[in-house]
């Protein structure tokens, strides 16, 4: 990673200690990252930071594996405190006011239509944008409602592959998008190839506003709080853990970052579960 060789690069392995990723973390706090708000870019956030010394230390533990070097001197090292994360995300009635939305947008019904399946696939799926897109017909098992995400195909690697939901919603819109010849693309463009994840944030945000879908104050709506409204509805469901973790493809419990419905909700919920229990 270029940020990691520019201002660690000097240091000997030997040399990495807590104070060494301490003085990383300060310096990487002073620059910009990608992510941007109103049209200006942003400090790097602590959840940035957490991934880039976490690589640090992967690559260190693939070279301690590998005899390369005889210790990584960081593997018990301490992430930085993180926000608990946003407090948006896409409800199920959400979803099904975005998907009657996503018919009127476009200037062809197949675009329409195409949206209007990968905004409901997202959400049941609990998809990330770079594995929703790319998505290929043979990945997709209508008969076992499954869907097969290769780990080539996913951000989380090293969780292998997963298999999570094919909904019976998703595979009705999928299939009610007019199939492109020679495609082995699921949600193609005009040109036979995957619409790109940027091109689909944006359709899901004008789709999102036209829907009347708003964000937590402070926050605007993304394509990743549908997946953090698939995975809040699964825990809604009470999916077991590892289940959940298994489909979304998660190699730590990252529950508390993503359950958004908490508080007087998930209070009448459990108030709910004690009185039918008590029946």
């Amino acid at each position: 990673h270029k940020h990691l060789r520019r201002l660690l690069g000097h240091l000997r392995v030997s040399q990495l200690n807590e104070a060494a990723l301490d003085d990383y973390r300060t310096e990487r706090a002073k620059e910009h990252g990608a992510r941007k708000v109103k049209g200006e870019r942003v400090p790097t956030s602590p959840s940035t930071r957490n991934r880039e010394v976490d690589r640090l230390c992967r690559v260190l533990n693939w070279a301690v594996e590998r005899k390369r070097c005889p210790a990584n001197p960081i593997a018990r090292h301490a992430d930085e405190a993180e926000p608990l994360g946003r407090k948006t995300h896409v409800t199920d009635d959400d979803c099904d006011h975005m998907r009657a939305a996503a018919l009127q947008y476009g200037k062809e019904p197949r675009i329409g239509l195409t949206l209007r399946a990968m905004i409901s696939t997202k959400y049941d799926a609990m998809l990330r944008r770079s594995e929703l897109c790319p998505l290929k017909w043979a990945q997709l098992d209508f008969k076992a409602g499954a869907i097969v995400i290769d780990e080539s195909e996913t951000k989380a690697r090293r969780v292998g592959t997963r298999i999570t939901i094919l909904s019976d919603r998703a595979a009705a819109d999928i299939k009610a998008i007019p199939r492109m010849v020679g495609s082995p693309y699921v949600f193609p463009s005009r040109t036979g190839k995957p619409y790109h994840p940027r091109t689909f944030l944006r359709a899901f945000q004008a789709i999102a506003a036209m829907a009347g879908v708003k964000a937590a104050d402070g926050e605007r709506v993304v394509g990743h709080d549908a997946r953090a409204g698939g995975i809040t509805q699964q825990l809604e469901l009470l999916t077991p853990q590892r289940d959940l973790m298994d489909m979304v493809g998660w190699a730590t419990d990252q529950t508390a970052r993503y359950h958004r419905s908490r508080g007087a909700p998930a209070v009448a919920r459990a108030k709910a579960r004690l009185e039918a229990s008590r029946r």
